[in-house]
């Protein structure tokens, strides 16, 4: 297939999607159809993975909030399965748009149906558990759509600070939050 402007800019785009299937020894690209932009990946069984989106994949890799991934067969139409589904009614809805989770799911997938490529049959699928604890409150906005109906995070009286106890009430105290090595740093400056 001849490769447009388009094709290339989402290949660059979703390279760390791209690579990782290419490295499993299928030859993955990007699809565009019309409106519907997906990651197509062919199987040795003449099978593809459609990978995708909530729907079609975001001009933007960091706006993709969910991952389908799907098994078909053009030639045989009973040939279709859901592989990975991190969308809002999907089994995996918990991953969000994380990628090691599909990575995982689609890994297993193609061990147990024998659609590893022959030069990766020693390849052995490792389950991978994230654990988000505590991501909300790092980052004082939920990490994902699905944690966006929840309540924010309260803040005990005990780590506010006015500007009286800061100082000055005419200069206002900034409170940053960075990570640290194991544990939340806390720095206040005033302006």
């Amino acid at each position: 297939m001849h490769r447009t402007t388009p094709h290339l800019r989402f290949e660059t785009r979703y390279d760390h999607i791209l690579t990782p299937l290419r490295q499993r020894g299928m030859p993955a690209a990007i699809e565009i159809l019309g409106a519907l932009i997906y990651i197509h990946a062919p199987l040795p069984d003449g099978s593809h993975l459609q990978i995708t989106s909530d729907g079609t994949l975001p001009s933007d890799p960091d706006a993709v909030r969910a991952w389908q991934a799907y098994r078909h067969h053009d030639d045989n139409p009973t040939v279709s399965a859901l592989i990975y589904d991190s969308t809002t009614d999907g089994e995996h809805r918990l991953e969000c748009g994380l990628r090691s989770p599909l990575f995982a799911a689609i890994d297993a997938f193609l061990a147990a149906r024998g659609l590893v490529p022959t030069w990766r049959s020693e390849f052995r699928p490792v389950a991978v558990h994230v654990r988000h604890q505590g991501l909300t409150g790092v980052l004082g906005r939920p990490w994902c759509s699905r944690a966006a109906n929840r309540p924010p995070p309260t803040t005990s009286s005990s780590t506010r600070l006015s500007s009286t106890e800061a100082g000055s009430a005419s200069s206002p105290t900034r409170v940053s939050v960075g990570p640290a090595a194991r544990g939340l740093a806390i720095t206040t400056s005033s302006r």
